[in-house]
C-alpha cells in the first residue's frame, strides 16, 4: 500500500491590514467639526475663562452678565467682574469670576 503525500497547507501570511478611512475635513484642517459647521461651541477653562466660537453677537453686557447670540440659542454667563478679553468673527473670549452658563 502506497501512502498518500501529504499537500503542504497553505499558512495565512498574517493578518490582513484594514484600511484606513481618509481624514475628515476638520481633521485635515486641524479643527473642530463644530467650527466647520458653524454650530455653537464653549470651551470653558476652569470657573475664569469661556470661548464661544460661531457666536453671532452680544445681546446684553454687564459686569455681571453677559448674553451671547448664536445660530441655535442665547447664551447667559453670570459672574462677578466678567469682560470681554477678545471679540473676532467667529470667536468670543469672556474673561472674570464664571458662576453660572445656561442657555436660554
Amino acid at each position: 500500500m502506497k501512502r498518500k503525500k501529504k499537500e503542504p497547507t497553505k499558512k495565512p501570511s498574517g493578518t490582513p491590514i484594514p484600511p484606513v478611512p481618509p481624514k475628515s475635513l476638520p481633521e485635515r484642517l486641524g479643527i473642530s467639526g463644530e467650527v466647520l459647521k458653524s454650530e455653537p461651541k464653549i470651551v470653558i477653562t476652569g470657573d475664569y475663562m469661556i470661548e464661544i466660537f460661531n457666536h453671532k453677537g452680544i445681546v446684553d453686557l454687564s459686569e455681571h452678565q453677559i448674553q451671547v447670540n448664536t445660530r441655535k440659542c442665547i447664551y447667559s454667563i453670570r459672574g462677578v467682574d466678567l469682560m470681554i478679553a477678545t471679540v473676532t468673527d467667529d470667536e468670543l473670549v469672556i474673561t472674570g469670576t464664571v458662576v453660572l452658563v445656561e442657555k436660554i
